[in-house]
């Protein structure tokens, strides 16, 4: 049964049907990443304190 061709036909379906399945995954999580990010820096844009501590932040670095 092992050497049968029709099976190891199979075996590549089912891996490049999971390799689908992951890229499919990882850009779902590049979204959700994305998403976060833009939520994150429309925060520290519309918030004084945050927004304070980013800039200070980034004046500290360059020094």
């Amino acid at each position: 049964v092992t050497g049968s061709p029709d099976l190891s036909q199979l075996h590549k379906l089912e891996k490049s049907e999971s390799l689908e399945t992951m890229a499919g995954r990882l850009s779902l999580r590049i979204h959700k990443i994305e998403t976060i990010n833009a939520l994150l820096s429309f925060h520290t844009f519309h918030s004084p304190i945050l927004h304070h501590f980013t800039k200070t932040d980034i004046i500290d670095e360059t020094e």
